[in-house]
């Protein structure tokens, strides 16, 4: 128990989590990989691709060279995380490369986004037996009713299964059964964002509302937010919440993320790499950022109220203090959506330490930050800036410590901030925090706050709190966690939207 925060029958906690992603098929492999400052990023390949051969196809590519030429044209050395899932399932390809009858008898579960969430909520149906029968896996129908999914995604859709509908629309003959003669895998099952929480529903029997959230990078951030409301407001017991990704395939990355890259002066503009290796082809807070690199992955999360864990007696792992989000506003700053600011990321900070009941005066302890950590340049500044304006205080006393996951995961979207909490998790279990594997040192600009970059949004930080900030992120080493640590984790998404979590942990560390 934190001393600050009694326990109450009316809390919030989180009670099991499950994920699969670059480094681990769960969350503890993750985690492992994590402290070992391993890495799942690396160079892409033709199979990272879901529809490559299809594509090549439809371009006329049929030989091995051909479709070569055609990969290294579109792609290049492009660096990423692609397939994750684990191989077991899925069963023979001929066969369609997806169970059958999870959605309903006789059809497939079709989508790599939402296999991706089906593998992370098996996982919790098997920490949860008090929560799922036995016989089916399907929730107590007694709490079914009262009970919430939302799995966000991204990008707002399953790409892969768009793609292989276009392709099968360009192959098709042109005649008058040009119209029907597409989309025979079931692809509206997989395209509609919120296919994955549908699925899912319906497979354990969720009776109460499913939803996908979308807000880019924060959608899972999202998710969590109108779980922990719902919550709070009596409206469900019980909160499924976190997010599924694949945004490693030629529409969703490669066409709508490319541009941007290859444009100098842009927010993902690049020199790429900058000679480092496809494993750290992400660094977060070095001088050499240089942009984003995508990676597939799902995690999920169930909070419930305190009184619903005692009756189902499942001890919980952490408590949720507060969910906060907002939007940045950029055109007030002149800074692009892209960029977010450092305003929007200040308030979001203040607002999560006042929904808690606190300011950051009143944090008692160790203060543990996973941070976004996107990898782009203007990320790192407003990010770190933020973070300086309202923690600058605990991280002058030495007990600010800031991470994240990307670099070693690849950015996730819809899995960004999920992923952050998952890994946040583990740490309070394992009583240590793994830190960055790739950011040796932070960017030495952030030694010193720099005028033109306070000006352009009218804002103040201090120098001290800035350095004192960077000088608090975890670059290569590891770092014991107080059992009666603040954990913060947040995340900042493209059009603007922000969002942070703050809990506290339950069972102590090691």
């Amino acid at each position: 128990m934190h001393e600050q925060f009694p326990n109450g029958k009316d809390d919030i906690v989180v009670v099991a989590s499950g994920s699969v992603s670059a480094t681990g098929q769960n969350p503890l492999q993750s985690h492992e990989a994590a402290l070992q400052f391993r890495t799942g990023l690396r160079e892409l390949t033709p199979a990272d691709m879901p529809n490559f051969d299809l594509l090549a196809q439809a371009k006329g590519f049929t030989t091995a060279e051909e479709k070569a030429v055609f990969f290294q044209n579109a792609w290049g050395s492009k660096c990423g995380v692609g397939a994750v899932i684990p191989q077991e399932y899925f069963p023979d390809p001929a066969d369609g490369g997806y169970p059958k009858g999870f959605y309903k008898a006789g059809e497939r579960l079709v989508g790599i986004s939402i296999l991706q969430s089906y593998i992370a909520f098996t996982q919790i149906r098997e920490q949860l037996r008090q929560l799922f029968s036995a016989d089916e896996g399907k929730v107590h129908p007694d709490l079914a009713r009262r009970t919430m999914i939302d799995v966000a995604s991204g990008a707002g859709s399953s790409v892969e299964m768009m793609e292989q509908a276009l392709v099968e629309f360009l192959q098709g003959k042109n005649d008058s059964s040009l119209g029907d003669s597409y989309g025979k895998s079931g692809w509206l099952l997989g395209m509609l964002g919120n296919m994955s929480a549908g699925h899912l529903a319906s497979a354990a029997g969720i009776e109460g509302p499913q939803n996908s959230s979308n807000s880019a990078c924060a959608s899972s951030g999202l998710s969590m937010f109108n779980g922990f409301n719902a919550l709070r407001a009596g409206a469900v017991d019980i909160a499924i919440v976190g997010g599924s990704e694949n945004p490693v395939g030629p529409v969703n990355t490669y066409l709508s993320f490319d541009h941007m890259m290859k444009r100098r002066g842009g927010a993902l503009s690049r020199n790429w790499r900058n000679g480092r290796g496809a494993e750290h082809a992400l660094t977060a807070y070095g001088a050499d950022r240089d942009g984003f690199v995508p990676g597939n992955a799902a995690g999920l999360v169930v909070m419930m109220r305190r009184r619903v864990a005692d009756l189902l007696q499942i001890q919980p792992q952490a408590r949720v203090l507060g969910v906060s989000a907002n939007t940045c506003q950029s055109r007030r700053f002149t800074k692009s959506l892209a960029d977010g600011t450092i305003t929007g990321q200040a308030a979001l900070l203040e607002e999560l330490l006042s929904s808690m009941g606190m300011g950051s005066a009143d944090i008692p302890g160790q203060l543990i930050h996973y941070l976004h950590g996107t990898g782009t340049e203007a990320g790192a500044i407003n990010e770190l800036y933020a973070a300086a304006k309202v923690l600058g205080v605990i991280a002058q006393d030495g007990r600010y410590v800031g991470t994240g996951t990307k670099e070693g995961i690849g950015h996730p979207l819809a899995g960004a901030l999920v992923l952050n909490v998952i890994e946040a998790l583990q740490a309070m279990q394992d009583g240590e925090v793994a830190g960055l594997p790739s950011t040796q040192q932070v960017d030495p600009a952030f030694q010193q706050a720099n005028t033109k970059i306070l000006e352009k949004e009218n804002v103040s930080v201090d120098s001290a709190s800035l350095r004192a900030i960077a000088d608090g992120i975890a670059c290569r080493r590891n770092v014991k966690a107080d059992p009666r640590a603040l954990w913060i984790a947040d995340a900042k998404g493209f059009g603007g939207t922000n969002v942070a979590m703050g809990m506290v942990g339950e069972r102590g560390g090691r």
